[in-house]
């Protein structure tokens, strides 16, 4: 329902909690370790994702998904800095930010057959 450039942008704040939230419930510091050896803070997605997904997705048959995921979390979070946003970066954004949601919630088991 977003008409204008500040509630564009409101949706890219809104996806940056969102991304946020989803980092702080699936990295574990004492497994995950950061790429760049700097410790995330609490707000830090960017880099509790990419040592969440680095970890959980190691090996070479999984250079395509680390791929999409690192993408799409560059996307979300390009996309959540950016000013004078229009409808396309925020659809843009969400877009981004449901798939790294689903792309982790994969890796988790989430999605797994019960």
């Amino acid at each position: 329902s977003a008409t204008n450039a500040e509630q564009y942008e409101a949706v890219g704040l809104l996806c940056r909690d969102v991304i946020i939230s989803l980092a702080q419930s699936v990295y574990d510091r004492a497994r995950h370790t950061p790429r760049d050896g700097i410790e995330p803070s609490e707000t830090d997605a960017k880099r509790m994702l990419e040592a969440y997904i680095a970890e959980e997705l190691a090996g070479g048959t999984n250079e395509e998904v680390r791929r999409l995921a690192n993408a799409a979390l560059r996307l979300a979070n390009a996309l959540t800095h950016r000013r004078k946003a229009t409808f396309r970066d925020a659809a843009m954004c969400v877009e981004a930010t449901t798939t790294v949601i689903n792309v982790i919630a994969i890796v988790a088991g989430k999605r797994d057959p019960q």
